[in-house]
């Protein structure tokens, strides 16, 4: 059974909602983390299965 798992920035310009099983969650600091997302940390996950697609514009 999957989990429903919502979240967004801290400016709540985006916003996001998926339903999935978490295989893997982590944060890395590594210099190549750093260099790739500009930022002090990166946070992913992998997910089991394929999520559909949905794009919506924030006004």
């Amino acid at each position: 059974m999957s989990d429903v798992h919502s979240g967004g920035c801290q400016c709540g310009a985006l916003r996001y909602q998926f339903r999935a099983t978490l295989r893997d969650i982590a944060h890395c600091h590594c210099s190549i983390c750093r260099r790739t997302t500009g930022g002090i940390l990166t946070t992913w996950l992998q997910l089991d299965g394929h999520l559909p697609q949905q794009q919506e514009q924030i006004p």
